[in-house]
């Protein structure tokens, strides 16, 4: 009998113009399991989670930087804080750390300037701030492969909701245009799951006050899932209820972080003030008067539960198809965010690494704090990683199609902030510092070897993202004014 196959690009049609996308099913690919059945590769992915925070506390004693495994060679489960979630979601065989990157001070190439604010900027373009013409017209990575691969704007969520007393940053740059983050998550939810509306107006109105009334998309699209589950095989059926359940779950937490957000998809005249989000910081009362801490929800809007929506979106994207390009940007550069709620400590996320004040009754209390803050982070990336393990696709998985970094904003080591600071040779406490970075990787496309902890012997951090889209398959052999990959990622 002959074997009937389903286009991939098929959505779950529902009331007025409704529609979801689907998962990859058995049913889209060919009979090896290698490709879809009208002949397209099974697409490959690629994501990142930046950290806006370096991995120096301000103090002495801290002898490695966050993140620093205690040996190198494989990753054991002995493991510090900040990196423990890769054992918490079984994942530590499936990432591979750079530690003891490195980027040049000032002026030579892909060198630092002043590390406030452009670090990551030159991670991503590897060329030197002073070298203005290069750094504002370049492509970041993800667009790099956005573009190899038709070209569709990469997808950044912003889990962190405001940049509250400080700005915002991004990750993804289309030549001198900033891909900004969304942060309304409640609105890319519903772009995600229904992106497909009725041009006709009253139609449309009905669809939203439908949607409004039920609470959930899946409901309006019950009756085509229904019908559509009965011609799938067991295999296709167990995926699409996985699928379902996770919709499920995400409409219940999105339904717990931000109200104020919700409504605002509902396209009403004026919502009003955003009540969801924290209230901002006085920093001078910051400054002068606490001793640098934070107070209740100060600079604050429940990210520990926007991380995990913001994850379960990022899953979707790839997983649906709907992005193969995501990018979460857990904090913004220098960010101003209340660690509080997820280290213990009330100062801001920025302060824990410039000796966390008053709000810490130790350097050894600001340590741990640093970790926690850089734990939670890496919680993303792992989980990110395992929800693409367990998500089978023909002969293999997700993350068998996958590529994952994560980086920070800057490492730890001497002060780049100023001639004066940068040559006290001896002072390798500072964050403002692009000695000691640290970067992961996951995924075994391309010829990776995940798995291990290796020392890249200052080789330049913009090589991780140069190694990354190689795997890729990416045709790429320099970015901006730095060359090469690193040789340790694939051995």
């Amino acid at each position: 009998m002959k074997k009937h196959f389903l286009d991939r690009r098929t959505f779950l049609r529902g009331l007025y113009s409704t529609a979801i996308k689907l998962p990859i099913l058995d049913l889209m690919l060919n009979s090896h399991g290698e490709a879809f059945a009208q002949g397209s590769a099974i697409p490959k992915n690629y994501f990142t989670v930046f950290s806006g925070i370096a991995l120096a506390s301000g103090h002495k004693s801290q002898k490695d930087p966050v993140l620093m495994p205690y040996s190198t060679g494989p990753i054991g489960t002995n493991l510090p804080i900040s990196l423990q979630p890769l054992n918490d979601h079984g994942v530590r065989n499936l990432v591979q750390i750079a530690s003891n990157l490195f980027m040049p001070y000032k002026d030579k190439p892909g060198g630092v300037s002043n590390i406030h604010g452009n670090c990551h900027t030159i991670q991503l373009s590897g060329s030197r701030k002073v070298k203005t013409d290069a750094i504002k017209s370049y492509d970041s990575p993800d667009v790099i492969f956005a573009n190899s691969t038709g070209g569709k704007t990469p997808l950044t969520i912003g889990v962190q909701a405001s940049g509250y007393t400080g700005g915002t940053s991004t990750v993804s740059i289309k030549k001198k245009v900033k891909l900004m983050p969304k942060t309304d998550l409640h609105k890319l939810y519903l772009d995600l799951v229904s992106n497909v509306s009725s041009s006709d107006q009253a139609q449309e109105q009905r669809r939203l006050f439908e949607f409004k009334k039920r609470g959930t998309v899946l409901d309006l699209v019950k009756d085509d899932l229904n019908q559509f589950k009965k011609k799938l095989g067991r295999s296709d059926q167990v995926k699409m209820d996985r699928h379902i359940s996770s919709l499920r779950d995400l409409e219940t937490q999105l339904s717990n972080i931000d109200q104020k957000e919700i409504v605002s998809c509902y396209k009403m005249k004026d919502p009003g003030p955003d009540q969801a989000r924290g209230n901002i910081l006085d920093i001078n009362k910051w400054r002068n008067e606490r001793g640098q801490q934070v107070r209740g929800n100060e600079n604050y809007s429940n990210e520990i539960e926007r991380a995990k929506v913001a994850v379960d979106l990022a899953y979707m994207a790839m997983s649906c198809g709907i992005n193969n390009v995501v990018n979460l940007v857990a904090t913004y550069n220098h960010p101003w965010l209340n660690a509080g709620p997820i280290t213990g400590v009330y100062t801001d996320f920025h302060n824990l690494t410039h000796g966390c004040g008053s709000a810490c009754s130790s350097s050894q209390k600001n340590i741990e704090a640093l970790h926690k803050a850089h734990a939670w982070q890496i919680n993303m990336y792992a989980s990110l990683i395992k929800k693409l393990k367990d998500t089978n696709i023909g002969t293999g998985s997700l993350y068998d199609q996958t590529v994952g970094v994560y980086f920070c904003e800057a490492g730890k080591g001497r002060n780049y902030y100023s001639d004066k600071f940068y040559q006290s040779a001896n002072e390798t406490h500072y964050a403002h510092s692009a000695e000691n970075m640290i970067m992961l990787v996951s995924g075994n496309m391309g010829g990776l070897k995940p798995g291990k902890h290796f020392n890249a012997n200052k080789q330049h951090p913009t090589k991780v993202f140069i190694s990354a889209l190689k795997a890729l398959g990416v045709n790429i052999n320099t970015q901006g004014e730095i060359s090469g990959r690193i040789d340790e990622l694939f051995s």
